[in-house]
């Protein structure tokens, strides 16, 4: 059930910047952190998308 969970928020994580939702792809980032807080590739991905939300200094707390 977990690896389903992971996948679907994988899936929206990567369908959102394409459809410039970054406010979504920051949404799905949330819940994999929360899920997963110990892997460095998603706090890795939340600073791309804080970057794209124009949030440089918030982005840089997330690398």
């Amino acid at each position: 059930m977990a690896a389903l969970h992971t996948s679907a928020i994988n899936a929206q994580v990567e369908l959102q910047p394409e459809m410039n939702d970054w406010d979504g792809a920051l949404e799905s980032l949330n819940a994999f952190i929360a899920f997963d807080p110990d892997d460095n590739r998603h706090w890795a991905k939340r600073g791309q998308v804080l970057e794209e939300l124009g949030r440089p200094d918030d982005a840089l707390t997330n690398y």
